[in-house]
């Protein structure tokens, strides 16, 4: 009897033993399962917001405007709207188990993400070349509108000059000259006279803008080297008018070409007194008499 007593005794531990190692596993499970829940509200949660992400990545992409002839720029674009919504069909589908697919699809969102930004940037730079080029059209339209009226009120008025100087390219050339020699509009038309005295008694322009247009040489000194160029632009040393013009001269330096001051001037030198206007002279002796004068303005002995 004591032997069965052991027995029985030993039994109830080890029953009692196993139903505590059952609890203690139902309640493990249960504690996955529970888990297993959260996580997967927590994937769910997380699914459903990447699938608006997604839908609203798809809808900047359907919004974007473009007008450009790129063809290359377009198709990867279609190319990406299209890879979005394949990307949010299959994110719809997934379970919310799938953890490992949901954090990939939500990777690839990133990347897509990424690659509108970048067509984005380059969407908002054509349009503005777009828009900008646009603009230039129709201000080099209107430049053109205004130069043809120009043109034709000029021939109208039909100048002797035409004659005398023998076309738009001549004209062009003597009132680039002019255009360069002062920016006084008011000096113009007496500069031209003084240049078309001297086309009439063979004497060189000698206008220091046709040698720093020869040497791109815009400001500071002339040389005497430069003066002795060879260039057919040279008018200190050449007579007559150069091959084509240095500049693009403005309406007021083509009508003072076109309708010069009748003068006897030859020479002007400019004064330096800050004024930016000329000395204008008849002679040699009294042109040499102005360049002193200059010369001091500009504090030289």
């Amino acid at each position: 009897n004591k032997t069965t007593k052991i027995i029985l005794s030993a039994a109830t531990i080890i029953i009692v033993l196993l139903v505590s190692l059952l609890v203690y596993n139902l309640n493990q499970l249960a504690q996955k399962e529970e888990n297993i829940k959260e996580m997967e509200q927590v994937m769910e949660f997380e699914k459903q917001a990447s699938i608006e992400e997604f839908e609203q990545l798809s809808r900047q992409y359907e919004e974007f405007y473009i007008e450009t002839n790129n063809d290359s720029l377009l198709k990867l674009i279609d190319e990406e709207k299209q890879k979005v919504k394949q990307l949010l069909q299959e994110l719809k589908t997934v379970k919310a188990t799938n953890a490992r697919r949901i954090r990939e699809l939500q990777k690839e969102l990133g990347t897509v993400r990424g690659v509108l930004k970048q067509y984005v940037a380059q969407v908002d730079s054509l349009n503005h070349l777009n828009t900008k080029l646009k603009q230039e059209n129709v201000k080099v339209r209107k430049q053109y509108e205004n130069a043809t009226k120009t043109v034709k009120e000029m021939e109208e008025k039909n100048s002797p000059m035409w004659k005398k100087l023998g076309g738009w390219h001549q004209i062009l050339t003597l009132a680039s000259v002019v255009e360069e020699e002062t920016g006084k509009p008011d000096e113009r038309p007496l500069i031209a006279g003084v240049f078309h005295n001297r086309l009439d008694i063979g004497m060189p322009l000698g206008a220091d803008p046709t040698v720093r247009f020869i040497f791109k040489n815009l400001t500071g000194p002339i040389y005497k080297s430069q003066l002795q160029s060879d260039n057919p632009y040279n008018t200190r040393k050449f007579k007559g008018l150069m091959p084509g013009p240095i500049s693009n001269p403005g309406r007021k330096a083509i009508e003072a070409t076109l309708y010069p001051d009748k003068t006897n001037k030859l020479y002007f030198v400019a004064k330096d007194d800050g004024s930016g206007t000329h000395f204008f002279s008849a002679t040699l002796a009294e042109h040499n008499n102005y360049k002193n004068i200059a010369a001091k303005n500009r504090g030289e002995n």
